[in-house]
């Protein structure tokens, strides 16, 4: 796919929004120069929603402001800095999670010895704040943390587990750390000789834990048996992206969902039974076939329905399928048309919480191609989907007038001048 300024055809027309919108806007607190990674990698997790309805989201925000923590009490209206990660390498990644049935986080990052370090905090309700309570050092040096996605989680046994992947020349290694009781780092590796490029995810399993390995060809499941890594395909066809991470997980009980953009640029979707200990074959969402996408995320709210977020990309874009039956059957929740403005990219970054209660929040990171890039000015964009308008927990809407300055910028396919209004 061609990387040049997107153009599309929408002009100054009314906004091709469908579904219950509650809110949208630019997340002013985000606004930066020069952070091509905001929302990277896109198989990690960087949104998560505490038990009183807070989001919180971990952002790069480039070599001027580094990895922040961001605390919103208000449904993404507005955000404080919750928390700095004053190691982390402005070029690396990052995967938060919150520890199931407490509002603890764990944090895994890139750090700038190019090594990789996790964190663990605490939170205090009262003032939304958080407080760290533990780090640790994974590995000290030697990995590339432009290339590396580490991803973290509590396992099935209560021990923290981070995956992370080493790619080079001669193959791809996985390595999946478990944390022991005097806080050292047992390492668990696998090697793929057959690609230069790579990413593991680390899940959560009734057994213990079990990763996904992506490469450009396949996808497997891997679990570790009697000693040995086991790697079950179930796909034939590996996830887009220079390191195949253009995947996204979420979980309902110890069920495993997974959805992938595979290189014809097609959503394929699984699940993972945890009774049968089994996965579906991969397929696309009937409401999803005639879509080009490049980008998708997994959601799953506090009913068990599970989410696709993904780009239409032809039409500009970003969809909600909703199902309510595991994946068995899908119906659309909502379309979002982010403002011309904001959508030039060529490649579209875009995020949601694996968990969530209502209201589903779904984060776009913006760049502007005609002002040096990445090296400009970026942000985020952002909807507020109201996925169950009966909760007495939805939001009243608020969205920005049609007079607004921002409206005003993407109705008059504003120029390089107009940045002066932002």
């Amino acid at each position: 796919m061609a990387l040049a300024p997107r153009l599309n055809d929408r002009g100054g027309r009314a906004s091709a929004n469908e579904g219950n919108i509650i809110d949208q806007g630019v997340v002013w607190e985000a606004f930066t120069r020069q952070a091509p990674k905001m929302l990277v990698s896109r198989m990690q997790d960087h949104i998560v929603e505490t038990s009183d309805g807070a989001l919180h989201m971990a952002i790069n925000l480039g070599p001027e402001r580094g990895l922040t923590l961001f605390t919103s009490i208000d449904n993404g209206a507005s955000w404080d800095v919750t928390g700095h990660f004053d190691d982390f390498h402005t070029l690396g990644s990052s995967d938060l999670r919150l520890v199931e049935g407490e509002d603890e986080l764990m944090i895994v990052y890139t750090n700038d010895t190019n090594g990789i370090t996790t964190a663990t905090l605490d939170y205090d309700e009262a003032d939304a704040s958080w407080t760290v309570e533990d780090t640790s050092v994974v590995v000290a040096r030697g990995i590339d943390a432009e290339t590396t996605n580490p991803t973290i989680i509590e396992g099935g046994q209560g021990r923290t587990l981070v995956a992370y992947n080493v790619s080079g020349e001669d193959g791809v290694r996985g390595v999946i750390a478990i944390e022991t009781e005097d806080g050292h780092w047992l390492k668990i590796d696998g090697f793929d000789p057959t690609v230069t490029a790579g990413a593991l995810r680390v899940l959560p399993t009734e057994d213990g834990f079990g990763g996904i390995y992506a490469n450009e060809n396949e996808l497997f499941w891997v679990t570790f048996e009697d000693g040995a890594w086991v790697y079950e395909k179930i796909a034939d066809q590996g996830p887009l992206g220079i390191y195949a991470t253009h995947f996204s997980t979420t979980t309902v009980g110890n069920d495993i969902f997974l959805v992938t953009v595979s290189d014809d640029n097609r959503i394929q979707f699984l699940h993972y039974d945890a009774e049968t200990k089994a996965w579906t074959d991969a397929a696309t969402p009937s409401l999803a076939l005639s879509d080009k996408a490049t980008s998708v995320q997994m959601s799953a709210d506090s009913h068990g329905n599970i989410y696709i977020t993904y780009d239409d990309y032809d039409d500009g874009t970003l969809v909600v399928l909703k199902s309510e039956d595991e994946g068995t059957t899908w119906e659309q929740e909502a379309v979002l048309d982010v403002p011309g403005f904001f959508e030039l990219a060529p490649v579209r970054w875009f995020e949601t919480p694996e968990h969530f209660d209502d209201e589903l929040y779904v984060a776009y990171q913006f760049y502007f191609p005609f002002l040096d890039g990445f090296k400009g000015p970026n942000g985020l964009y952002y909807f507020v989907v109201d996925t169950d308008p009966d909760s007495e927990s939805a939001a009243p809407a608020r969205t920005a007038a049609a007079g607004s300055e921002i409206h005003a910028l993407a109705d008059a396919h504003a120029v390089p001048e107009d940045l002066s209004l932002l």
